[in-house]
């Protein structure tokens, strides 16, 4: 009868693994803080360009995409208030068009590349 206890409660606790170290400090959480440091919590900015874009969004609060817009849907965003970051990656084959439109700026984090 105590078999019939005790192996249930200790297969339960393999699969939980509560004493397991586990990395609390994904490697975005830079990228996160670095948006949250440069742009704030601003309800009228919307951010292209950035990797981890759903995670970045959801601890930041900014309204981020992982692409880079065109010059309708830029023209489109500047035309309703909103001001366009969009995120210099260092890729090469990137290009911004108006870019007197557009904020162009390296959001990633010093060490990160």
């Amino acid at each position: 009868m105590l078999l019939l206890i005790a192996l249930p409660v200790r297969y339960s606790i393999d699969r939980i693994t509560p004493f397991e170290s586990r990395d609390r400090t994904p490697k975005w959480s830079p990228y996160v803080k670095s948006l949250k440091d440069r742009l704030g919590a601003r309800s009228n900015v919307v951010v292209f360009n950035v990797a981890h874009n759903i995670e970045a969004m959801f601890y930041s609060g900014l309204t981020i995409y992982d692409v880079i817009p065109d010059e309708t849907m830029i023209r489109s965003l500047t035309r309703n208030g909103y001001r366009v970051v969009i995120n210099d990656d260092g890729e090469p084959g990137n290009r911004f068009t108006l870019t007197d439109q557009v904020e162009v700026l390296r959001l990633i984090p010093a060490g990160e590349r």
